[in-house]
């Protein structure tokens, strides 16, 4: 669907644009000597109602425009997100790829560097929370190895993507915990 935006843009510019080539020129009349007694006629002002065309046009537009802009969702919660995510994944994704949306969840939720830390750096971050233990630690750890060390050796197999996401989701709803007990 091609929206709303480009077809208000297209007549916002193409309604003058029509309107300014509607109008014809006329060319100038030879003048000519008079024949005999001159009257005064009044003169006629040139119409300007082919203005108010284009003028309605933008009016119109700018209606439409701020009519079909859509009102922001509220945010999702990052576990809300993250779970469903998550979600979508059991079955048809690969393990990278629900690592990738735990450590979205980390940077998310604990306002740690996730994305782009290594798994220690990720736990060295995480270590000095309240709620933190080193079991939740090793945990994560075990959760993340295999898939880094699949992702950089093809040889070594993936994990499989449901077990996958259920230790996921069961690391997200400890961290979640955990978050509360910071609160």
């Amino acid at each position: 669907m091609m929206g709303v935006r480009p077809l208000l843009l297209a007549c916002v510019f193409a309604i003058p644009s029509l309107a300014m080539a509607a109008i014809k020129e006329e060319p100038i009349p030879e003048l000519k000597a008079p024949a005999g007694r001159l009257e005064l006629r009044e003169e006629k002002k040139p119409s300007r109602g082919w203005m108010v065309w284009p003028a309605i046009g933008a009016v119109v537009g700018v209606v439409i425009l701020l009519a079909s802009q859509r009102k922001a969702a509220p945010p999702v919660p990052p576990a809300e997100g993250a779970r469903r995510e998550l979600q979508a994944l059991n079955g048809k994704g690969d393990a990278a790829g629900v690592a990738r949306v735990f450590r979205g969840y980390v940077e998310a939720a604990m306002g740690v560097r996730g994305r782009s830390a290594t798994v220690d750096e990720m736990i060295a971050a995480l270590s000095g929370r309240a709620g933190w233990s080193d079991a939740l630690g090793w945990r994560v750890r075990r959760f993340l190895d295999p898939v880094e060390l699949s992702n950089f050796a093809p040889e070594v197999p993936a994990p499989a993507v449901e077990g996958a996401v259920k230790e996921a989701l069961e690391l997200v709803s400890e961290l979640e915990k955990m978050r509360g007990g910071q609160a």
